[in-house]
C-alpha cells in the first residue's frame, strides 16, 4: 500500500479523495471503513452502501483471480514487475468482457463474495470525516 502513487497522493493532498477500505487497513483521514456498531439509520445504511460497493470490487478480483491463475497465489517478482502483471490481467480481463467471451463466473461457481456483514471498523482519525459524510449523504 505505502508503495503506491495513491498512498502517496492522499499522504500529501488528504482531502483529494475518499477510499474505502475494512478493518485491515490502518486509519487514514482518506481512508473510510464501516462502523463497528451502527446505531442509528442512517449508520446503518451507510455500512450497506460500503458494502454493497466493496462486493464489487471483491466479486472482480475473483473474476480475475479465476481468469489467471497466477493471481491466486503470491507472484514472486519485484513490486514493479507485478504491478505489470496486474494491469495485464486487467487490460486482458476488460478485452475479454468487450468480446463476450465466456466469464469464468459462469462456468465455476463464485467463492468471491465477501460477508454480508461489514468488517468492524477502525474508527480511529476518521470518525468525524465519516459522520459528517453520513449526516450529509445518508
Amino acid at each position: 500500500m505505502t508503495n503506491s502513487h495513491l498512498y502517496i497522493m492522499l499522504e500529501r493532498s488528504p482531502n483529494m479523495g475518499i477510499i474505502l477500505g475494512d478493518s485491515a487497513y490502518p486509519a487514514r483521514p482518506y481512508l473510510m471503513t464501516p462502523l463497528s456498531n451502527p446505531q442509528t439509520q442512517q449508520e446503518f445504511h451507510c455500512n450497506s452502501a460500503h458494502s454493497s460497493t466493496r462486493i464489487v470490487i471483491e466479486r472482480a478480483f475473483g473474476q480475475w483471480k479465476r481468469r489467471f491463475h497466477c493471481l491466486h497465489s503470491e507472484l514472486r517478482m519485484e513490486p514493479r514487475r507485478v504491478c505489470t502483471v496486474v494491469n495485464a490481467c486487467a487490460v486482458l480481463h476488460n478485452l475479454c468482457k468487450s468480446q463476450h467471451l465466456a466469464d469464468f463466473q459462469d462456468i465455476l461457481p463464485d467463492d468471491s463474495e465477501p460477508p454480508s456483514d461489514p468488517p468492524i471498523a477502525n474508527t480511529r482519525g476518521t470518525s468525524d470525516i465519516r459522520s459528517f459524510f453520513i449526516q450529509q449523504y445518508f
